[in-house]
C-alpha cells in the first residue's frame, strides 16, 4: 500500500499543481492496470475521479501553457477507453459502474461534456465494442438510486439525439463548445467535487491500510 499511497499523492500533486495532462494520462494508465487486479472499488473510484477532473480542468484552462491540449485530451480519453475495452466483462462492468456513478453525482454541463467527449471517441471503435459497452451502461445505470437514475437516462436519450459531438470533429472544434455561457461556476463545482471524491478515497484507503 505504501507503492500505492506515494501514486495517489503524485497524481493528486500533478493535478493541484496545473500539470492535468500528465495526470490524466497516468489515470488512465492506472485505469487500464488496475482494471486487471483484485482492488476494492474505493481505489477505483479515486482513479476514475482524478481522470475526470483533469479533463474537465484542461477544458476549462486550454488557453494557459501548462493545460493539456485539445490532442492530448483526446489521447487521454482514447486510452480511457481502450483500456476499458480489454478488460474481461466482469472487470468493465466495475469500471462502468464506478464511472457512471460518479457521472450521476456531477451538475448536469459537466456531466454532458464528458458524455459527449466519450461518446464521440467510441465512434472509432467497432459495433460489437460499443454495444457492449451500452449494455454494462444500462445496467449500471438500473443500479443507480431512483433519482440519479432518472438524470442518467435523460442525459443518455438526450445524447441519442445530439449530432456527432464536439471531439469527433475537426480539431478547430473543441469539445469546450458545448459548455453553457456561465461554464466558470459550474465548472469550479464540478471540479471540487471529483477532486473531493478523490481525496476521501485516498483517507478511506490510507487509514484502512494503516489499521
Amino acid at each position: 500500500m505504501g507503492a500505492g499511497a506515494v501514486a495517489f499523492s503524485t497524481l493528486a500533486m500533478l493535478v493541484c499543481c496545473g500539470f492535468t495532462g500528465v495526470a490524466s494520462l497516468a489515470s488512465a494508465v492506472g485505469l487500464s492496470v488496475l482494471g486487471r487486479t483484485d482492488v476494492g472499488m474505493p481505489v477505483l473510484y479515486f482513479f476514475l475521479a482524478l481522470h475526470l477532473a483533469a479533463q474537465l480542468w484542461s477544458a476549462r484552462t486550454h488557453r494557459r501553457p501548462y493545460a493539456m491540449p485539445e490532442d492530448q485530451r483526446r489521447k487521454a480519453m482514447a486510452m480511457m477507453i481502450e483500456a476499458l475495452y480489454s478488460l474481461p466483462d466482469e472487470d468493465m462492468a466495475r469500471l462502468v459502474q464506478a464511472h457512471i456513478a460518479i457521472l450521476a453525482s456531477l451538475p448536469e454541463t459537466q456531466r454532458r461534456t464528458l458524455m459527449a467527449a466519450h461518446m464521440a471517441t467510441m465512434q472509432s471503435y467497432p459495433e460489437s465494442q460499443r454495444r457492449r459497452e451500452m449494455k454494462m451502461v444500462q445496467e449500471a445505470v438500473q443500479r443507480l438510486p431512483a433519482s440519479q437514475k432518472r438524470t442518467m437516462m435523460a442525459a443518455m436519450e438526450m445524447m441519442k439525439g445530439m449530432p456527432t459531438p464536439a471531439m469527433a470533429r475537426p480539431r478547430e472544434e473543441p469539445v469546450e463548445t458545448i459548455q453553457p455561457r456561465e461554464q466558470t461556476g459550474t465548472s469550479s463545482t464540478a471540479i471540487w467535487i471529483l477532486l473531493a471524491i478523490a481525496v476521501v478515497v485516498v483517507i478511506v484507503v490510507l487509514f484502512i491500510a494503516l489499521v
